[in-house]
């Protein structure tokens, strides 16, 4: 993430889970890393990225979000939304890390209500 073009408002340690191919079922997406709120500067977007920290790939994962996002808190350690094709799921190593990263997308989530242009339409990389 070049960082002139990128404000990283929160990070921490999660895995990617993903309802499907049953939307009932939450199966491991296999990608684990540094999960990124981000906010680019040029578009005034939000998106979430996540870093690959175990080699060379940088972002190996990202979604952005749409007009009309929700954010859910399911459990302590585990976040959902609905993706681009089914729901999307965010496992935290540490729940004070979960809390904290909730906290700071509902805050800008509610300053963003207030501006016409704040969250992306879902595009997916």
């Amino acid at each position: 993430m070049p960082k002139p073009e990128n404000n990283i408002l929160y990070a921490t340690l999660a895995r990617i889970y993903f309802a499907y191919p049953r939307p009932n079922r939450w199966s491991y997406g296999g990608l684990q890393g540094a999960l990124a709120f981000v906010k680019d500067v040029s578009t005034n977007m939000f998106s979430f990225r996540l870093v690959d920290l175990d080699g060379t790939r940088g972002v190996i994962w990202r979604h952005d979000l749409y007009e009309g996002f929700q954010y859910f808190s399911d459990r302590p350690f585990f976040h959902s939304f609905s993706g681009d094709e089914c729901m999307v799921g965010f496992v935290f190593c540490e729940e004070k890390e979960a809390k904290a990263f909730h906290k700071k997308v509902a805050s800008k989530k509610e300053k963003c209500r207030s501006h016409v242009v704040c969250w992306a339409m879902a595009v997916g990389d």
